[in-house]
């Protein structure tokens, strides 16, 4: 079982960063906070559950849908009439009343679980692999395709493990989630709207802007910045997308499954085989059978 979504929403980012910090060192808080400066996130985000902390200076048409009873609007003055029969606190007030006003409303829903009975009844994050040593056949679109479609039965964190980006959007990403992983505060990047980002289906996470961030990263580095993501209990998986081979195979081993995308020509058929018995030579690791190749459409004139 998890615990409750909790969206908060201003356009004042220093009172969105304190706010959210302050809930999320709350011992025991029953929140996985996600902050937004803007309402248009009701239109990307899966909202059938959770509860939303929007600013009153926001409220307009794009939030009349807004179900009453999981809102609560922190009020900077007067409030719009449509809007009386809500949950209202004073924005001005100290975090520790608006935090008490959230566990209120907390309390008063069946659907929300406290962390202290959603620990006992986690589940455990499903690492799921994308690898190829064929290139250039759409790894990377075919990662973005499955975590849409494997949305529908979870929440799901993309991770790109390439060393040099080819994403257009530019930012916040890896680099930080791994400074803050050895700085130990690894909890922060879900209060940091600019590091986890929101596909219509899924979260992602940019990919390092600097190759050697990576390179310094060791397999075991990994599973423990896995580990310490599993136990905020945000996510049901986290899809990675490899660029090149982990250090070692047991980024590989942890995967319960790995997709290997591949295009039918006879150079990239080879590629496949080598992969494939580089694999019978390291049978402890039990990866061979969590393979599922994917036959691409692809031209090979553009590979």
């Amino acid at each position: 079982m998890r615990n409750s979504p909790l969206y908060i929403c201003d356009n004042d980012e220093v009172y969105l960063e304190k706010l959210s910090k302050y809930i999320m060192k709350k011992k025991n808080s029953p929140f996985l906070v996600k902050t937004f400066s803007k309402t248009a996130f009701l239109e990307t985000e899966h909202l059938s559950e959770g509860i939303f902390l929007i600013s009153s200076s926001l409220i307009g048409e794009d939030t009349k849908a807004l179900d009453a009873h999981r809102t609560i609007i922190l009020n900077e003055g007067e409030l719009k009439k449509s809007f009386a029969g809500f949950a209202a606190v004073n924005k001005f007030q100290p975090a520790s009343v608006i935090y008490e006003k959230l566990l209120q409303c907390q309390m008063e829903r069946e659907d929300i679980v406290c962390i202290g009975d959603a620990g006992r009844g986690k589940k455990k994050l499903k690492m799921i692999g994308v690898y190829s040593p064929v290139k250039r056949i759409g790894k990377s679109l075919f990662t973005a395709q499955m975590c849409s479609e494997e949305s529908q039965s979870g929440k799901i964190l993309k991770l790109s493990l390439e060393e040099f980006s080819k994403e257009a959007e530019e930012g916040a990403g890896l680099s930080e989630v791994i400074y803050l992983y050895r700085q130990k505060k690894l909890h922060m990047i879900f209060g940091a709207h600019d590091i986890i980002r929101h596909d219509k289906a899924y979260d992602y996470i940019l990919p390092v802007q600097c190759p050697f961030d990576l390179r310094d990263m060791t397999s075991e580095d990994w599973v423990k910045l896995l580990e310490q993501i599993e136990e905020q209990g945000v996510y049901d998986s986290v899809w990675l997308d490899f660029d090149t081979m982990p250090p070692d195979m047991l980024l590989f081993e942890r995967c319960e499954k790995i997709y290997v995308p591949y295009i039918n020509t006879e150079d990239e058929l080879r590629r496949i085989l080598r992969f494939e018995k580089l694999l019978e030579l390291m049978p402890e690791y039990n990866i061979q059978e969590k393979i599922v190749k994917v036959l691409m459409e692809v031209d090979a004139k553009h590979v």
